[in-house]
């Protein structure tokens, strides 16, 4: 039985039983009650489908259409790598941002957004452990503990696999040619679990000893668009983020 059927019994059984209230075939009141039983009939079936249909990434009913339909009206980076489960994420994340959370411009909230979003990748400030008690920052494109490995001189030098700016733009090239003039005090590294030990106070100690290949990030090249995009809706406008990566 439809929904508009459901309705009309229910009215039906609503009115007093005597003959003055019977709902005649094609009488006044009869069409009367059928447009309301339609209207009502159409707004309970458009409730229902926020609840359970593929309005809302909430449930199995969300599929690839409906992701895509989505992505293109928050403008998300439709990234062919990323899985429906990660897609769903990506677009619930866009609606609730910014939520409760207070700590936005904490490092590990954006690592957390980040994990969250299929990301194997950890945070870390340009805050580093001079190592005679003091805090300095270090050039991402040339770390000088590094010098002489394979992250600067060797295989990986002029390949996908080092770092990369994030600034102002997706477009991985209109941030090539930012000119940091030498101040480096408001980045910060998006690398793997490997690049270092963080204290307390969110000073990184980095891992020298570490072979460049272990400091990085693997992360799927078709989702180069989409990190980038979560990467500046997330960190504070005047930071700048240095991907560690090595495209896959």
């Amino acid at each position: 039985m439809s929904v508009f059927s459901d309705i009309m019994k229910l009215t039906r059984q609503l009115y007093p039983k005597g003959r003055a209230f019977n709902l005649l075939p094609n009488s006044l009141r009869e069409k009367l009650h059928k447009g309301l039983a339609t209207v009502e009939a159409s707004s309970y079936e458009d409730a229902l489908s926020v609840i359970n249909q593929s309005l809302l990434p909430d449930n199995d009913d969300f599929d690839l259409d409906d992701a895509q339909i989505w992505e293109e009206r928050l403008a998300i980076p439709v990234s062919t790598g990323a899985s429906l489960a990660d897609r769903k994420a990506a677009i619930l994340r866009k609606w609730r941002y910014p939520g409760t959370a207070k700590a936005r411009a904490h490092r590990l909230f954006l690592q957390g957004q980040l994990q969250e979003a299929g990301f194997d990748v950890y945070v870390y400030e340009n805050r580093i452990d001079d190592g005679s008690g003091g805090i300095t920052t270090i050039n991402p494109f040339g770390f000088i503990g590094w010098q002489h490995g394979e992250f600067e001189h060797g295989e990986y030098e002029h390949g996908e696999f080092g770092a990369e700016a994030i600034i102002n733009y997706i477009d991985p090239s209109r941030d090539a040619s930012y000119d940091f003039a030498g101040n480096y005090q408001t980045s910060f590294f998006i690398a793997s679990a490997d690049f270092g030990s963080v204290d307390s106070l969110g000073v990184v100690t980095p891992d020298y000893t570490a072979p460049a290949s272990s400091i990085v990030a693997n992360i799927d090249a078709d989702r180069r668009l989409e990190i980038r995009e979560l990467i500046l809706r997330l960190k504070p406008a005047k930071t700048k983020a240095f991907l560690l990566v090595n495209w896959v």
